[in-house]
């Protein structure tokens, strides 16, 4: 129960718009982005323009990089974001 009570809190992360992050990939210290989505569904929905793809939850998070700072966006299409918390969490965010 009680890590059930955990996942369930921590999908409650902080979320970013379309709008915003447009705005944030103009600005001068874009963020880091993270496209957690499995690499068929990017594929057919289309890759996010300097988005890092992290097509499985156990892949190598060395391909990354250094944030430098840079807030970090994980992106995922699926019911209640679960593998972009899953991402973040493995992230440390």
């Amino acid at each position: 129960v009680l890590r059930r009570w955990w996942f369930v809190r921590e999908l409650r992360m902080a979320r970013i718009g379309v709008e915003e992050l447009a705005a944030a990939l103009g600005a001068d210290s874009p963020p880091l982005v993270v496209d957690a989505r499995s690499s068929v569904q990017q594929r057919l929905d289309g890759r996010i323009p300097g988005a890092i793809g992290l097509p499985t939850l156990d892949a190598d998070l060395s391909v990354l990089g250094e944030p430098d700072g840079r807030e970090v966006v994980v992106y995922c299409a699926c019911p209640n974001e679960v593998s972009a918390v899953l991402v973040a969490r493995r992230l440390g965010a």
